[in-house]
Formats: structure tokens, sequence, C-alpha cells
């Protein structure tokens, strides 16, 4: 939770703070500036698969401890860009390095909780939630050093943070005398996956198994379609909220507003993940990422920030719970995070997408909301694809 909630504060959401200063310093057109996270996307794409079978192989707490390393790396960098390529290089590398630490967090969760998992994965993916009040602090900051100062002490701050988090993190509950849950090790079965009965702890099948099944590619393009509305929405949150009108603090503070409602879908959706048909939570999750995009390009006034950061912050939160549990039930724990890697590079290039098209949108248009209401048809198109998935599948 620390090391996403520290991550998010910088990258994740705030960097959209850095957006306009950056772009200002090189004048560089938006599309430049928002590409480097289209670059990212692949990136991501090309070293997720990796980084979950390190994960499967080494265990989460040295991809974790790597990844902080990298991922502080390309922050301090990033303060020091003096070219274009300079900051799609420093960038790939926080890129690289938060996500593999992501990467790595989803495994050990699952590994050591059986009976609550999905509220588990929901508490474990909350450390965002309390980031977006930090990113109108950054605002202040950027304002009173200049953003290159303000990165390099964001990355100081951030590595004392995340390295000694990272030494914390356990892969796997055998080893210290545990089974999952704390019970007795070889305990009860975990339950089944894919129509198989007794699936106990540690079994599942592989990552060749699981790409010739249909859910695997339901479950991928599920997630590809969701992910455009983030990538699409936070590298240009702050400066799209400036363009109809907001203060600098005002738009910032709608980075707070949408992370504190996040949590409701993180730790709500683990909840309904536990007792009700996941297909049917995943249905509602995408019907309120596209409700929050709708609300978003008809703002006009701050009161509208509420019902888009409500749905949206609910979509994304609960999405991030979500994915793991599908995983997990359909293919089961033995090779989790190497199909969690591998569905990762499939879903890329819906995220190379998004930032390019919010770039095209403003220099073309002079606004991103067309950008927004092309994401949001996409995701009104994906809404009945969760009923693809048996429902067996997911018991």
């Amino acid at each position: 939770m620390l090391i996403h909630f520290s991550f998010s504060v910088v990258f994740y959401y705030g960097f959209s703070a850095f957006f306009e200063p950056i772009s200002r310093e090189f004048d560089w057109p938006r599309a430049v500036t928002a590409g480097a996270f289209s670059v990212r996307q692949v990136e991501s794409g090309l070293s997720s698969p990796v980084s979950g079978f390190l994960v499967d192989r080494f265990g989460s707490r040295k991809v974790a401890m790597g990844g902080v390393a990298l991922g502080t790396l390309g922050l301090f960098g990033l303060g020091l860009i003096q070219e274009a390529w300079h900051f799609y290089l420093c960038v790939i590398l926080v890129s690289m390095g938060s996500g593999s630490a992501l990467n790595a967090f989803p495994a050990a969760t699952i590994n050591w909780f059986r009976r609550l998992r999905g509220r588990a994965l929901g508490l474990m993916s909350s450390g965002p939630v309390l980031a977006g009040l930090f990113v109108p602090l950054l605002v202040v900051l950027i304002q009173a050093l200049g953003w290159r100062a303000a990165m390099l002490l964001l990355a100081v701050v951030v590595g004392f943070i995340c390295f000694p988090a990272a030494m914390l993190i356990r892969h796997r509950p055998e080893p210290y005398g545990y089974g999952p849950d704390g019970d007795p090790p070889g305990a009860a079965p975990e339950g089944t996956f894919v129509g198989e009965k007794s699936a106990g702890y540690g079994s599942g099948i592989g990552v060749r198994e699981a790409l010739r099944t249909r859910s695997f590619w339901v479950i991928a393009a599920i997630f590809g379609v969701h992910y455009l509305g983030p990538s699409a929405v936070f590298i240009v949150q702050i400066p799209y909220f400036e363009s109809v009108g907001f203060s600098p603090e005002a738009a910032a503070s709608t980075v707070a507003v949408f992370t504190i409602l996040s949590g409701i879908g993180r730790l709500g959706t683990g909840f309904l993940l536990d007792r009700f048909d996941k297909r049917l939570v995943v249905v509602g999750l995408l019907a309120c990422d596209l409700v929050g995009l709708l609300v978003l390009v008809n703002v006009s006034s701050y009161w509208m920030v509420v019902p888009f950061a409500l749905c949206f912050g609910i979509g994304f939160g609960g999405m991030l719970p979500t994915r793991n549990v599908l995983i997990r039930d359909s293919f089961g724990a033995r090779r989790f995070a190497s199909i969690y890697g591998m569905m990762g590079s499939v879903t890329v290039g819906f995220g190379i997408v998004a930032p390019l098209l919010v770039g095209w949108s403003m220099d073309l248009t002079g606004s991103y909301r067309p950008a927004f209401l092309i994401v949001a048809a996409l995701i009104a198109i994906a809404v009945p694809l969760p009923l693809l998935l048996k429902r067996y599948q997911l018991t």
C-alpha cells in the first residue's frame, strides 16, 4: 500500500501537475508530451510478462525491491531532462520500475489469503486512495520550487518510503509456518478454476494453457477497454479542468476528490466479489466508467466533479482487485504472476492509443472532449463482455 501510494502521488496521479510546466518549458505540442505515456504502455506490455515470470521465479520481495530502485532512478532523471528523448527514457524507467513493483503485490496477496481474497485484494490496492490529497500540494510545491526541484525532492521521498516497504514483503506463507489465512500448512483446498475441482494451494494451469482458453481473451478485452479511460484521463486531468475554466488549484483538487471516492470501488468491490456473481460486478464497473466519462465531458461547475469522481472512481478502483480475482479464479495460483503479466502485454495496445488520442484531440480541436467521447463509446460496447464468461469459472 505504501509503495502504491508513493508512486501514485508522484507519477500515476500527480504527474498531471507536471504536464503543463514541462510542455511550456520545452514548447512541446501536447501530443509529444502525452506520447511518452504511449511509449510507456509499449514498455509495460514488453516488461509485464518478464516481471510476472520473475515474481513466480524469485518471489515478490526481490522484484519489488528492484522495481523501486529503477522507478526512483527514473524520477531523479525526470528532474534533469533536457531533450524529448531524455523525457521519454525517464518515463519508461519510472514505468518499468513502478510497474514491476506493483506487479509483485497481487501474487503475494493471493498466496496469503483465500477465504476473503476479494476484500484482501481490495484493501491491498487502496494505497492510492489518499494520494489525491497530496496532488494540490504538488501544484504548490511546483510553484514554489519549480518543477525540476520539486521532482528531485519527490524522488528522494519516494526512495525513502519505498525501499523499507519493499523489504517487508513476503511472497508465500509456508516458509514461515503458515498456510493461507494463517491456517496450518496443507489445510483445505482453495476451490476451483476453469471447471476443475479441488484445486489446492499452488495449483493451476500454465501460461500456454491459459492462452488457449476463451476466458483469457475475454478478460484481456474487458480490462483493455476499461484501461482506455484511466489512460486518457489521468495524464490530462488537471489541464482538462483548467481548459474548462477551473483554477490550477481547483483543477488539482479534482484528483483528490477522485482518489478518495475511488476507495469505495476498491474496498466495496472486494466485498461484492466475495459474495456475488463476478460477471455482474464487472458489468457494473464498466457501466460506472461510462457514466463517469459522460459526466466529465459535460462538466461546467465544480459540483459536477463529485458525480464524475464517484462513478469513474468506483469503476477504476473496483477493477483493480477484480482483475486479480478473475485471473486467479480462472487459471489458478501456480502461475498467477506470469499469466497476470502476459495479460498486461495483451492489453498494452489500448494503453498506447489513449494518450495519443487525447494529445491529438487537443492539438487538432483545442479540446480533450472528443477523445473522452470516443473512449466512452468503446466502453459502452464492452459492457456486455463479462457475460461471455461462464459462471462456473468464477466460483
